[in-house]
C-alpha cells in the first residue's frame, strides 16, 4: 500500500489482497507438510454415542497430537490477525481517500460521543478535532456498533450482500470461524456453552441454518474421519461442549481469502477508488490468474477461491458485459480443474463428468460475446487438450506475446517438447 497521505489506487488494494493470499497458502502450504502424516479420532461423537467414553478414547489415541494442535491454533489466531490487518488498512484507505465514506464514519463518532461511550476508553469530545487519531480508533466504533471490521466496511461502503450460496457460505463459516478464535483466544480449545449460545443466536446463522449444521457435522482434521460419520444423524451445539475444537487449517483460509476479495472485488466496482492504466497488472484477472497457479500447492482451495470471487463478481456487476474477458478466461480454468480433480478421485465412478465438460464447453460458448473469437479458441483448445490447436489459436492471436513458462495454461505442457519450442520461439 502507498505510503500516508498519497493517492490510494485500486491497484494498491489488490497487491495487499496479493499479498494477505500468498501469507495464507503458504501458512496452509506449510502446516500441511508438517501434519499429513497424522491420523485422528474424531473428538465429536455422532449423536447417541456415549460422549465421556469417545472423548477418552479420542484423547487417549491423539495424545501425541498435542504439539500439532498448538501449532494449529496458532497458525489460527495469526491468520485471522493477518485479517484484520487487512481490513484494517482497507479502512484507513476508505477513510482517507473517500469524501462520503469519511461523512459517513464521522457520523458514527458523533453517536458514540453523544452516547459517552468514548469514556470507557479515557477519551474526551476532543477526539472529533483530532482526525488523525480519530481515523485511527476504528476499533472503538467496531466495539460500539458490536460488528466485525467487515461489517463496518460495508455499512460506510454500502456494499452489495450477494445473495448467493459462495457468499452465505462464507460469511457464516466466517461469523463460526471469529467465534472460535474468540474461544481459542480467551477459553481455550474445548468447546464451551458461551461458544454455542452465541452461535445459536447468531441472526446470519439462523437466517442460514445448513451451514451450522455443515459445521457440526464436518469438524474434523482429515479425510480419514468421513466413515465415521453419518450423514442421517442429527448433531446440535450443546451435544458438542466439552469436545476439543480442531478445525482443518485449509478451510480458515478459504474463507478469510474469499472474504478479502469481495471486499477488494466489491470496492472496484464501487469506483471507490481511482484506477491507473499503467497498473493494469495488479487488477482482478491478473489475482485470479495468481491463484491459479496457487493450486499447485493447494489444489482443493485455490480453485474453489476463483470461480466463487468470479461468481460474485458477476452477480454484484448483474450484466456480463462488465466482466473483463481475462477474468472468465481464468474462471473456465478454474472450473476445468475442479473437474479433472473430481474426475480423478472419482475414477471409477464419475457418473456426471461428461455431463459437466459438456456444460463447460455450453459456458465457454455463452461468453464467446465477451472473450472474443482468439481468447474462445484458446480456451476451447485447452480444455479439449489440444496441443497442436492450442499452439495454432495462439500464434494467431496477440496474447502470444503474454504466454511465458509461468503463465498458468503453459504448465499443462511444461514438458512436452513440441510446446517448449513454441516457447522458446515465441521469447
Amino acid at each position: 500500500m502507498n505510503e500516508e497521505n498519497e493517492v490510494v489506487l485500486i491497484s494498491d488494494l489488490y497487491k495487499l489482497l496479493q499479498e494477505f493470499t500468498d501469507t495464507l497458502l503458504e501458512f496452509v502450504k506449510a502446516y500441511d507438510s508438517e501434519t499429513k502424516k497424522i491420523k485422528f479420532v474424531p473428538p465429536h461423537p455422532p449423536e447417541g454415542k456415549d460422549c465421556r467414553g469417545w472423548h477418552k478414547k479420542s484423547e487417549k489415541l491423539n495424545i501425541e497430537n498435542f504439539t500439532a494442535d498448538l501449532k494449529r491454533n496458532a497458525f489460527y489466531n495469526y491468520s485471522f490477525s493477518l485479517f484484520e490487518i487487512f481490513t484494517i488498512k482497507i479502512l484507513k484507505a476508505l477513510i482517507s481517500a473517500n469524501e462520503e465514506v469519511k461523512n459517513r464514519y464521522e457520523k458514527k463518532w458523533y453517536k458514540i460521543i453523544d452516547e459517552g461511550f468514548h469514556k470507557e476508553f479515557n477519551l474526551s469530545s476532543e477526539i472529533l478535532t483530532d482526525i488523525k487519531t480519530l481515523y485511527e480508533r476504528h476499533d472503538i466504533v467496531s466495539r460500539y456498533e458490536g460488528s466485525s471490521y467487515l461489517d463496518l466496511i460495508q455499512s460506510i461502503i454500502g456494499l452489495k450482500k450477494p445473495n448467493i450460496e459462495f457468499y452465505n457460505k462464507n460469511i457464516s463459516n466466517f461469523i463460526i470461524f471469529k467465534e472460535i478464535r474468540n474461544l481459542l483466544t480467551h477459553r481455550g480449545w474445548n468447546i464451551d456453552s458461551i461458544f454455542c449460545t452465541t452461535l445459536k443466536n447468531n441472526g446470519v446463522l439462523k437466517k442460514n441454518p445448513k451451514h451450522l449444521i455443515d459445521f457440526l457435522m464436518r469438524v474434523r482434521t482429515d479425510k480419514t474421519d468421513e466413515s465415521v460419520y453419518d450423514e442421517n444423524s442429527t448433531y446440535d451445539l450443546e451435544h458438542l461442549i466439552g469436545s476439543p475444537l480442531r478445525i482443518p487449517l485449509g478451510a480458515i483460509a478459504e474463507t478469510l481469502i474469499y472474504i478479502a476479495g469481495y471486499i477488494v472485488v466489491s470496492l472496484d466496482i464501487n469506483q471507490a477508488f481511482d484506477e491507473d492504466e499503467n497498473e493494469s497488472h495488479h487488477s482482478f484477472s491478473s489475482y485470479l490468474h495468481d491463484l491459479l497457479n496457487a493450486s499447485k500447492i493447494v489444489p482443493e482451495i485455490a480453485p474453489y477461491i476463483v470461480q466463487s470471487l468470479f461468481m460474485t463478481k458477476e452477480v454484484l456487476v448483474e450484466d456480463k458485459d462488465k466482466l473483463n474477458d481475462l477474468e472468465i478466461f481464468n474462471s473456465v480454468l478454474a472450473k476445468d480443474l475442479l473437474i479433472n480433480s473430481y474426475e480423478k478421485s472419482h475414477i471409477k465412478s464419475c457418473t456426471h463428468c461428461k455431463e459437466s465438460r459438456d456444460m463447460l464447453k455450453k459456458e465457454i460458448d455463452y461468453y464467446l460475446d465477451v472473450l472474443g473469437e482468439d481468447l474462445h479458441n484458446i480456451l476451447s483448445a485447452y480444455i479439449d487438450n489440444n496441443l497442436s490447436k492450442f499452439i495454432e489459436s495462439l500464434s494467431n492471436s496477440e496474447y502470444k506475446k503474454y504466454i511465458d513458462k509461468d503463465t498458468f495454461v503453459s504448465k499443462k505442457w511444461a514438458s512436452n517438447k513440441e510446446f517448449k519450442k513454441f516457447l522458446n520461439s515465441n521469447n
